[in-house]
């Protein structure tokens, strides 16, 4: 093949072949972008469940001190709580630091409008001033220490206890992504908390009642003892003549060492009989 038949053939092949890779190339972008674009939803996924799951632990943590009355100043379940003493416990089990009052925790993380609040965000309440905080469970709600003679329960955000008015929130963990949970599950962890705190008192309790079935088995075994008397059984002797020298039935004193049968007549010298006495 000549030179210029030779030139002629390979453009032409250039020709043929340069459309079909670009075809190729643009199938390896696509093919690329598209599994780039899976990869960052699946790391987008997952981001949302662990910001749920994160949410989901802070939630229970709360839902656990339902019925924990309020105490002023108090900030643990021994103790009883106070709102803001509440809040700073709940965060505080997952390495939250939060200040102790709620007009000082207004002042952290990132303000958030009432219409972008999500479960796990602080919620602020008060007339002029912030006065009382709780977090926010999502649908409109919120878990909160309310005041004196009130326990820890959940509220409408349309709270008015004392006066007070939804004064605005503040977002401390990345709760993105996430919802409210179902009444089932928050009424699971009030359930599965007070079932915790029962068997946790059960020891006490049951030691509480051995201890007054030994003190009553003491005394009675006391009584028992000073309630009787003991007899040697010497040559002759016969249950009814020591049931006779005692004034006790025959049948009382084989049944109290536990004499039946043939062991009635089969005394033997030497032995000691316990004597049941009447009492007086």
């Amino acid at each position: 093949m000549s030179a210029s038949k030779r030139g002629i053939f390979l453009n032409y092949t250039l020709i043929i072949s340069l459309p079909l890779i670009l075809m190729l190339v643009a199938s390896g972008c696509q093919s690329s972008s598209k599994a780039n674009a899976t990869r960052a939803h699946r790391m987008q996924k997952q981001e949302v469940l662990s910001n749920q799951k994160r949410v989901d632990n802070v939630l229970k943590t709360a839902f656990s001190q339902v019925g924990n009355p309020y105490r002023y100043g108090g900030n643990s379940p021994e103790t009883g709580f106070d709102c803001s003493g509440f809040v700073r416990w709940v965060y505080k089990q997952y390495d939250v630091e939060l200040p102790r009052t709620s007009g000082n925790m207004i002042a952290v993380g990132t303000p958030v409008s009432r219409d972008e609040l999500r479960p796990g965000d602080l919620v602020f309440f008060g007339r002029k001033r912030v006065s009382h905080v709780g977090i926010y469970t999502g649908n409109n709600k919120f878990i909160h220490s309310p005041r004196t003679g009130k326990s820890i329960q959940e509220s409408h955000l349309d709270y008015r206890g004392r006066g007070e008015r939804y004064l605005g929130a503040r977002r401390i963990i990345n709760n993105e992504g996430t919802s409210a949970v179902s009444e089932n599950l928050k009424q699971a962890w009030v359930d599965q908390s007070r079932q915790q705190v029962a068997v946790k008192n059960a020891p006490s309790s049951a030691k509480n009642s051995q201890a007054r079935i030994n003190s009553k088995t003491t005394a009675t075994a006391k009584k028992s003892t000073v309630n009787s008397k003991k007899h040697k059984v010497r040559s002759g002797d016969t249950l009814y003549d020591i049931s006779k020298k005692y004034g006790v039935s025959a049948d009382a004193l084989a049944k109290a060492n536990n004499l039946n049968g043939k062991k009635k007549s089969q005394l033997k010298l030497g032995q000691t009989l316990v004597v049941p006495v009447k009492s007086n």
